[in-house]
């Protein structure tokens, strides 16, 4: 940890690990599509993380890998946002779908529930349903 860390409000470090979680699924096939890094700078625009941080991140985890479980977001929200970047391209490859399965028992979502949550939640998306709808109709899977 750096000096500067201690100064990076709690919502801006859950951001930036929210977004280590997004990019390692989004180069888990070994490429990030524009698609993805646009759904990536959506997202750090949510927590007020700038593009120039992303392009940091980006090459962090090109150089170390890794995912991490960040506190203070909800586990549905984590794991939506996973399968989201995981559908982003239109093409569910294998290494996002068990690297999005590994995260969700990580987070401790019970290992017999992962699959229909992932599923429910590809679904849902696949409607076009959004976060709030899709959490309504799979919460009963998920206890924060």
């Amino acid at each position: 940890m750096s000096l500067l860390d201690l100064f990076i409000s709690p919502e801006k470090k859950k951001g930036k690990s929210h977004l280590r979680n997004l990019m390692s699924m989004a180069m888990a096939d070994g490429k990030l599509e524009d698609t993805e890094y646009q759904f990536l700078l959506k997202i750090a625009n949510r927590y007020n993380i700038s593009s120039n941080d992303v392009d940091r991140l980006k090459a962090e985890i090109a150089q170390k890998g890794g995912y991490s479980v960040e506190k203070g977001s909800t586990k549905f929200e984590q794991i939506f946002d996973l399968v989201k970047m995981m559908m982003i391209d239109n093409n569910i490859n294998p290494n996002e779908l068990k690297m999005c399965k590994n995260f969700a028992q990580k987070i401790g979502v019970a290992v017999n529930k992962v699959d229909e949550l992932i599923e429910s939640i590809v679904q849902n998306i696949s409607i076009g349903h959004n976060f709030e709808e899709t959490k309504m109709r799979v919460a009963y899977l998920v206890k924060d």
